[in-house]
């Protein structure tokens, strides 16, 4: 037998946390069922003795599960507890996917200084890829993006400082379209 931490909705609507034991995963979330609850999260807790069930009184309080981002008392605790990082998925994708485009530029520039030097034959898509000025301020604008990103986190990423950090970003982008 296996202990295991769960999060489930009641009929009525409400979230009920708990533990219990049982001799598989699909063997817990069997047993919620037959308790009229519909499993939202299962985890097992390894390692952890199977001990005795204490009387109704001496029961403790449940503890919001770990990987959860509220307390029993419906308040996140995520976002508002001082010193933790909040997860921004949008924003962490656009991260990923800014560092592989500007690598992709770093092998479009790198294809065109070799093609340029007679080192590599002509190809025709990097050499106007190469000298195209939109591939260029898209670089830029990636580079830019990447490093007000990183300033962002090391500053404490407040709400007010990424304000400003994306005015500048629009100003500084601006400014290298128009005059760069």
């Amino acid at each position: 037998m296996a202990t295991f931490a769960y999060i489930a909705k009641k009929p009525d609507g409400s979230e009920d946390r708990g533990t219990m034991d049982a001799a598989s995963f699909d063997a817990a979330r069997e047993e919620l069922r037959k308790r009229g609850l519909l499993p939202e999260d299962i985890r097992e807790i390894p390692g952890k003795p199977i001990v005795s069930e204490p009387p109704a009184d001496m029961k403790p309080k449940p503890t919001p599960l770990p990987w959860s981002a509220a307390t029993n008392s419906g308040t996140p605790t995520a976002a508002t507890s001082p010193g933790s990082a909040t997860y921004a998925p949008l924003h962490e994708t656009l991260r990923i996917f800014a560092g592989w485009l500007l690598a992709w530029y770093g092998v479009i520039y790198a294809l065109g200084f070799l093609e340029h030097t007679d080192k590599l034959p002509t190809l025709p898509f990097v050499s106007e890829l190469f000298a195209s000025r939109l591939v260029l301020q898209f670089t830029f604008g990636t580079f830019l993006l990447l490093t007000l990103s990183n300033l962002h986190r090391w500053l404490g990423r407040g709400v007010l400082l990424g304000f400003v950090l994306g005015i500048a970003y629009v100003a500084i982008l601006g400014g290298f379209v128009m005059y760069g």
